[in-house]
């Protein structure tokens, strides 16, 4: 290994000094081409000078000659080419006779630019370049031979060659003794490491670096099986903790986080908690910080509950008696969290219920009792006001008794008891209501509309009635005199339509209207005989089977009910 370590060092010293020494030719071999050209413009522009000096002195013939000669005096190696504007020769410095018509060179063609190309007249490369006189009767073209590397250039790579070759060799040599040096302490190392992983090895090698190679693998292999079982028995203990519905932290003596699970971490809110964060940059809440003090300093055990966007849990906060976790005289603390969101919400849910439920059935109670003990007591005596109480305590007795059934059927849609399912005609059920209902909205001369193309679901008839049941008597009773309740079906949507032009409901109270027994003016819905559960009905029914409904109301104008059923059959 040590061979070839050398072998792989001298290679990059090898080929960074090479590609240094062919960066460097190719730039001078670039800068020298910049020079060529430059050259090659400012012979170009002497030659357009001197050309328009001597034609103002002399004949155009002599002028081209005179030019040339002081051209070709300064360089030897330049090509002076005169040509007319038909593109004959007139005058070239390097072969006379030149019969071709030159119109089509390229150099001619793009007057200006220099040209790299073959000259067939001269059999070698040359470089181009020309431009029309300062009279503009004559095309100037100068050519110089193409340039190779020069000899500065040859020079750099002959004696730069030389010179790697020389630091290859020192490199080579320094290298040897270098390393040989430096592993010796390896070598020592090495025989450490060797009885660490199970004694030395019975066939050590004269390179120190494959016998220490040797014993790391064989580290390595024992390493990686330890690794491997501690990371199994890690993941499995990640497994269980993170998919556990409580969260748990656990802190050792000094409040500094031991353990955290994934449903902790959603619970504080943060996703990077290194281990031996502090407790107290988790949470800032005083309970919990001063309830894990406690537990840390002595044997505690404290609950606390707090409500969290919208959500309550329950805090369990203990010591634990752990030697990995001790410390001293404190103990080490855990910390679990329960949501017991749903467990309050029922119960709030159930005590709302029963209170709002007791006001409901309290109030048509005590007139119906009211009312009796006028009649008992010969209060009212009279024919006209014994039939008035009658009449208010039967009119209460009803009110009374379509609270009850209608807190039956809402306890058997949260209990999901539902009749035998069928595909209900929703035409048929909206014309049966219709008929059911003619008589209290011609009370109130509210015109009934049914419109649409009809189509079915999949439910129980009586929850069908009562979907649209309920809506369609809200619209009648809250409707105004003289107003319409329109009844649109759409069966290539799936939705149906409830709407009438009644008096609305305020933008601030659109979000409580399923709520059971909210109404929004309620001495105004008591004298109309609302239970202030239908909706409530509406709404269980719609999560029964997967309907969404959408409200759209403003007040005095009206309110329109859209339910929008499953594409696919319940």
């Amino acid at each position: 290994m040590r061979k070839r370590l050398i072998i792989s060092h001298t290679l990059i010293v090898f080929f960074s000094l090479l590609f240094l020494l062919i960066s460097f030719a190719l730039i001078l071999n670039a800068k020298n081409g910049e020079a060529s050209e430059r050259s090659l413009r400012n012979y170009l522009s002497v030659a357009k000078k001197t050309l328009s000096n001597e034609m103002a002195l002399e004949s155009d013939d002599a002028a081209i000659k005179d030019m040339s000669e002081s051209l070709t005096t300064s360089s030897k190696t330049l090509r002076v080419t005169v040509i007319d504007l038909e593109g004959n020769v007139i005058l070239d410095t390097f072969k006379d006779g030149i019969k071709e018509n030159h119109l089509t060179r390229p150099e001619i063609v793009s007057l200006g630019t220099i040209c790299y190309r073959y000259s067939d007249t001269l059999k070698e490369n040359m470089m181009y370049l020309a431009s029309l006189d300062e009279t503009n009767q004559y095309y100037i073209r100068l050519a110089m031979p193409g340039y190779d590397v020069s000899s500065l250039v040859d020079s750099v790579l002959l004696y730069g060659s030389l010179a790697l070759v020389g630091v290859m060799g020192i490199s080579v040599i320094s290298d040897y003794f270098l390393t040989k040096k430096a592993l010796l302490p390896l070598r020592e190392q090495a025989d450490k490491l060797s009885s660490i992983v199970g004694g030395p090895s019975s066939d050590k090698k004269d390179d120190e670096l494959d016998d220490i190679s040797k014993d790391i693998n064989e580290a390595d292999t024992l390493i990686k099986d330890k690794i491997s079982t501690l990371t199994s028995e890690k993941e499995k203990l990640s497994f269980i903790l993170d998919s556990m519905n409580q969260g748990l932290l656990v802190c050792d003596a000094d409040l500094k986080i031991s353990l955290i699970n994934k449903a902790a971490k959603v619970f504080f809110e943060t996703e990077q908690i290194d281990e031996g964060s502090s407790l107290v940059k988790v949470t800032i809440d005083p309970k919990i910080n001063e309830a894990g003090e406690k537990a840390a300093s002595q044997e505690a055990e404290e609950e606390i509950k707090i409500s969290k966007d919208g959500r309550y849990y329950l805090i369990n906060i203990y010591s634990l008696h752990q030697p990995w976790l001790a410390k001293e005289k404190r103990h080490g603390v855990g910390l679990t969290i329960t949501d017991i969101t749903s467990e309050y919400t029922l119960a709030q849910s159930k005590r709302d219920f029963f209170a709002n439920a007791s006001h409901e059935l309290k109030s048509p109670l005590t007139c119906i009792i009211g009312n009796a003990e006028l009649i008992k007591e010969g209060v009212v005596s009279s024919k006209e006001e014994v039939d008035s109480s009658l009449n208010e305590i039967l009119s209460e007795s009803k009110r009374m008794n379509e609270i009850i059934i209608q807190m039956l059927q809402l306890s058997e849609l949260e209990n999901k008891i539902q009749e035998p399912k069928e595909n209900v005609s929703f035409k048929l059920i909206t014309t049966k209501l219709f008929n059911d209902l003619q008589n209290e909205a011609t009370k109130k001369k509210v015109e009934l509309k049914l419109t649409g193309e009809d189509f079915s679901f999949l439910m129980a008839p009586s929850d069908a009635s009562s979907l649209l049941g309920n809506l369609l008597e809200n619209a009648i009773r809250y409707n105004k005199e003289g107003g319409i309740v329109k009844v649109e079906i759409a069966a290539s949507l799936r939705e149906i339509t409830v709407e009438d032009n009644g008096i609305g409901i305020p933008k601030e109270d659109l979000g409580r209207i399923f709520e059971r027994f909210y109404r929004v003016d309620k001495a105004k819905s008591k004298k109309l005989g609302g239970t202030g559960l239908g909706l409530a009905i509406v709404k269980h029914i719609t999560l029964n089977y997967g309907i969404a409904i959408k409200v759209d109301s403003k007040l005095g104008e009206g309110s329109r009910f859209t339910l929008r059923f499953p594409q696919t059959k319940n």
